[in-house]
């Protein structure tokens, strides 16, 4: 991600150099490549981590200022596409199409399916995902999983089915000890992806996004009767302002009224 950084700025920009225009200028560039807010946002995290550095370091450096602070990171109203939720037909239609082709292909279909459950029925993302470990996996069936963003590790009770599934990959374990050994080479996500794209078209619903899985699958907890605090443990978020966005599906949940005045 610092590579890409620099590959924008330029190997030779000089730290001294950079100001809020600086930024702009990185942020116009990237959305203009199609990248999105949680991306750029990302990278100049890095970029900021490299510039508070910089500053304990100034006496090496000699630098005298830097401003980054200034700058207000990218909200996801700026362009970025709004979360997407499937409806339980859906859902139905997806799952339909995911053990169809699983039932007639080989395993990386088999795979595909169990990815394409885990996330609707845990939430989790396509890295925690792949990142699950045979050693994760107990006995009774609970999982850990290990949150790929700030936040610590969460454990979940998997359904019955789900878990048969992934027992039936256990002969293909190898050294890594991943239930899905080739995600370490990066060819399990272009497996997943390919899966993914056409268990799309099968259930009809092409705009649906992996991840929008994930937000399917917090609303539907809050449909459930999850409390937030459970939901916002589930999905492995460092704060409850994160899951916040999804209490409006929650049954109990009751729009506060507006202000009400005198008219004279």
């Amino acid at each position: 991600m610092y590579r890409q950084v620099l590959r924008v700025l330029g190997g030779a920009f000089l730290i001294e150099e950079i100001e809020l225009a600086t930024l702009d200028a990185y942020v116009e560039r990237r959305r203009g490549e199609g990248k999105a807010p949680s991306t750029i946002n990302r990278e100049l995290s890095v970029l900021r981590h490299s510039l508070h550095l910089a500053a304990r370091w100034k006496t090496e450096t000699n630098l005298s200022r830097y401003r980054l602070t200034d700058w207000e990171p990218l909200r996801e109203s700026q362009g970025a596409r709004q979360a997407v939720f499937l409806t339980a037909e859906q859902v139905a239609r997806v799952l339909g199409a995911a053990h169809g082709r699983a039932s007639c292909g080989g395993l990386n279909e088999r795979q595909g399916e169990a990815v394409i459950r885990l996330a609707l029925e845990t939430g989790a993302r396509l890295g925690e995902v792949l990142g699950l470990a045979w050693d994760d996996l107990d006995s009774k069936g609970v999982t850990r999983i290990r949150t790929e963003k700030n936040g610590p590790d969460r454990w979940l009770q998997l359904n019955e089915s789900t878990v048969q599934l992934l027992e039936s990959f256990r002969n293909q374990r190898n050294g890594s000890g991943l239930i899905f050994p080739s995600a370490l080479t990066g060819a399990q996500r272009v497996d997943i992806r390919r899966f993914w794209h056409a268990v799309r078209k099968l259930a009809n619903v092409e705009h649906i996004r992996f991840h929008d899985l994930r937000h399917t699958a917090a609303s539907e907890m809050l449909r459930r009767g999850f409390l937030l605090r459970e939901v916002q443990y589930v999905l492995g978020h460092s704060s409850a302002r994160m899951t916040e966005r999804y209490a409006h599906f929650a049954p109990t949940f009751k729009a506060p009224k507006a202000l009400s005045w005198a008219v004279p």
